[in-house]
């Protein structure tokens, strides 16, 4: 309801379609399960001997409660327009809130056609990469603010040479030039508005590479579809409701089966809580205040910057290497020419949301051990201070690209970590545990280096070894002190 009345009544909603459509949902989800039926779950007799099932079930609700959300808000973004007649592209200035249009009678300025190409690196462990070829074609009757847009894209793997990914990609501009020559542009039922987006961010860098003062803003790019309007979404209020249907009965079952536990009956009543909510964790982890401020405040900043860098339009999974350095990314030709701010800043910009998740797992492991001992703000200036040092290091082995991401910062964390284990400021628990933390993630450091491309291993070996030193010249000025708060916040271990 939100949703529709905001971009539908009101059409003020600037985020992107796939956090509507898919990562909304699924935070609702995981609020839902997280907060409310959380505390509900304690009452059911969910463990063995053997295993604790409870995050089991969180995680089938989860995945009950996203997919029919999923399925309504695709449902909501495309039934609740209606298709406008036009008689010409002019015409759609007037409707700014709309999306679905029919026009009557029009012409494509086919010679004044801009093309822009473009390219980025996607899948899990960067082994794909993508061309896109956008053609913004503009309409006669527009006075060129109306766009006829069509679009190319092909994968390949990323894996290969630069000799066979420059024959890929000629080809690839061979082949679409060849289709693009062959297009009707009237062979078309009705025409959708492109929202927001990162295709439309494509066609607006078309329109912007050939007329550098056009507004974006006053841009409207259409899409041609082919087909019925009436029918465009058959089926999916069906699947909703099965989906819907689905999801109910296996809750029912879920529900059913399980006996009662009567401590978590109790506690429920009580108002209490078995199972820490892992929201709640996570909100604690994020509030600076407390023993924890330093790195809360630290994973609090990253946070931050992403969630306002993919509201803006960065992709959420693949951002492209400009969107990465005009948010703050570093190059070493931005540095020779000034521009120092950008050893920080890059520290906090990251690659789409997996590797904002693993920096952020791997700073909460290395300052849940550091923040006790070294305090909060010495914490945050040695990680800032890793980070600018693992920066340099990276655009002195990589002069070419963007470099971005706390990785640096946190391996110099970890160097922390291992100088203070070889000085035995921990005790005998507390190193074990640092020393399989370590070599687990030096493996797949290691791993990585033979499975994904375009990682900086520089960065994250120049950062460690900032934070070895560091760390033995904290122990040899504050041996005794630091072996003092290990010891005091770590004596249960």
């Amino acid at each position: 309801m939100i949703r529709w009345f905001l971009e539908v009544k009101l059409g003020f909603l600037p985020i992107q379609d796939i956090w509507l459509d898919f990562m909304f949902p699924f935070f609702f989800s995981y609020l839902t399960v997280s907060i409310w039926l959380n505390k509900r779950i304690q009452i059911l007799d969910i463990q063995n001997k053997k295993k604790d099932h409870s995050f089991n079930y969180k995680l089938a609700m989860v995945v009950l409660i996203t997919v029919p959300f999923i399925i309504s808000q695709n449902y909501i973004s495309s039934a609740s327009y209606d298709l406008n007649h036009l008689a010409s592209p002019t015409e759609i200035h007037n409707l700014k809130n709309e999306k679905f249009f029919k026009i009557d009678q029009f012409n494509v300025e086919q010679q004044k056609c801009i093309s822009y190409v473009t390219s980025k690196i996607t899948e899990k462990y960067n082994d794909d990469l993508d061309f896109i070829l956008y053609y913004a074609c503009p309409f006669e009757e527009a006075n060129t603010s109306v766009y006829y847009g069509i679009k190319y894209s092909k994968r390949i793997d990323n894996d290969i040479t630069d000799v066979q990914k420059q024959a890929e990609y000629e080809s690839f501009l061979a082949k679409s030039k060849t289709k693009f020559a062959q297009v009707d542009f009237q062979k078309v039922d009705y025409f959708k508005k492109e929202t927001y987006s990162n295709f439309l961010k494509g066609y607006e860098a078309a329109i912007l590479e050939k007329h550098p003062k056009a507004n974006p803003e006053n841009q409207v790019i259409l899409i041609p579809k082919n087909g019925s309007f009436v029918n465009r979404n058959d089926g999916t209020f069906k699947w909703f409701f099965i989906m819907l249907g689905v999801a109910f009965f296996i809750y029912s079952l879920m529900v059913a089966f399980p006996k009662l536990n009567k401590k978590g009956l109790k506690a429920f009543h009580n108002n209490k809580n078995f199972y820490e909510s892992s929201f709640s964790f996570f909100l604690n982890l994020l509030i600076p205040v407390g023993k924890s401020k330093g790195l809360s405040f630290l994973l609090l900043c990253n946070c931050i910057v992403f969630l306002v860098m993919v509201c803006l339009g960065v992709d959420f999974l693949y951002p492209t290497s400009k969107e990465l350095f005009e948010y703050g990314g570093e190059t070493k030709e931005s540095i020779m020419q000034g521009e120092y701010w950008r050893l920080l800043t890059s520290i906090f910009i990251h690659r789409g949301a997996n590797h904002l998740f693993s920096n952020l797992v791997t700073l909460s492991i290395a300052g849940f051990f550091l923040e006790p001992i070294l305090k909060s703000f010495k914490l945050v200036i040695l990680f800032l201070l890793c980070g600018v040092l693992s920066g340099i290091a990276s655009i002195y082995w990589y002069p070419v690209g963007v470099s971005i991401g706390a990785s640096g910062a946190i391996s110099g964390l970890f160097g922390l970590l291992v100088i203070f284990n070889l000085f035995k400021i921990f005790n005998a628990s507390i190193t074990y545990i640092i020393w399989m933390i370590f070599f687990t993630l030096l493996f797949i450091m290691i791993f990585s280096a033979f499975v994904m491309s375009n990682i900086s291993h520089a960065a994250h070996i120049i950062g460690f070894i900032s934070g070895f030193f560091i760390g033995a010249l904290l122990t040899l000025i504050q041996g005794d002190v630091l072996k003092k708060e290990a010891s005091l916040h770590f004596s249960s271990w």
